[in-house]
């Protein structure tokens, strides 16, 4: 009935952006051109205990071939084919952002919620820059209705993924976030979805370097966004943290330089100095 809606899927007014769910960055995300992103996700592995729960302490490693796994990607049975595929699409997400599938199951579940947080990031981030255009986001999902392998953020037993903290950072009604890089450069952007004057001072420094790339007073209109400054691409693998203080109270966001892969060791390291950092200086400040 519709020879070209294949071909221009990515024109829709309103779009589900599932896709081949590989690398979180590539075009098919980037190059959408719908007013209203109506679902979209990533899958990210459950916490250990709780895999321990659904699977059976004996049955949680290895997750390659392993039936038990398949039963709770959606499988009604282990002899269940259909659904086996997304096991396996989340370790390729993995290897798509990493390079590498962990070989033992506390870094194979730390790498996958490390990628499904740094996906539904992306995905947020990049939708809110284009306000104005695009209007909305729907991401799958908040909570698990039984034990499963899925795309939610909080699994069925109600233990938090690390993507619960990143969508917390990014979804807040006043934001500043780093644009993709374009002409070998990159924005530093602040979104203001209230009714409300954005202002206040910000500062963007490189983990690695520790060089400051970026500092100054913002001011934001009410439902507005604007582009602070820019900063120079970086090739080089870091962490550029994104800090602005507001109305007295200090806020975070971070930004991974380079290309895939990133190096899930050194990963690790700018996460914990991060969570340091929010740990001593988020919220109310006396500065």
């Amino acid at each position: 009935m519709f020879p070209h809606l294949k071909e221009n899927m990515h024109r829709l007014p309103e779009n589900h952006l599932w896709g081949p769910r590989g690398w979180f960055k590539d075009s098919f995300y980037r190059n959408d051109q719908c007013h209203f992103v109506s679902e979209i996700g990533y899958h990210g592995c459950p916490a250990k205990d709780s895999l321990e729960k659904m699977l059976g302490v004996e049955n949680t490693w290895p997750w390659e071939d392993n039936p038990i796994w398949w039963v709770k990607a959606v499988c009604y049975t282990a002899e269940d084919k259909d659904n086996r595929w997304r096991i396996n699409l989340m370790a390729n997400q993995i290897k798509h952002c990493f390079g590498l599938i962990p070989d033992n199951l506390d870094d194979f579940i730390y790498a996958s919620q490390a990628t499904q947080a740094e996906a539904l990031k992306f995905f947020i981030e990049w939708f809110r820059q284009r306000k104005g255009y695009t209007t909305g986001i729907l991401w799958w999902n908040l909570r698990d209705g039984w034990p499963i392998i899925s795309d939610a953020i909080v699994d069925y037993y109600n233990n938090r993924k690390s993507a619960f903290e990143y969508v917390r950072r990014v979804q807040q009604p006043q934001c500043l976030l780093l644009s993709e890089p374009e002409d070998e450069k990159q924005n530093i952007m602040g979104i203001n979805d209230t009714r409300e004057l954005f202002e206040g001072e910000y500062m963007v420094y490189d983990l690695t370097s520790k060089e400051v790339l970026s500092e100054g007073h913002f001011s934001i209109p009410e439902n507005g966004k604007y582009s602070l400054a820019s900063i120079k691409e970086s090739m080089i693998h870091s962490l550029y943290i994104i800090r602005w203080k507001s109305k007295g109270t200090i806020y975070h966001n971070h930004y991974m330089t380079g290309s895939q892969p990133f190096p899930l060791a050194e990963y690790k390291k700018w996460m914990e100095i991060l969570s340091d950092l929010e740990t001593r200086e988020s919220g109310p400040s006396a500065e």
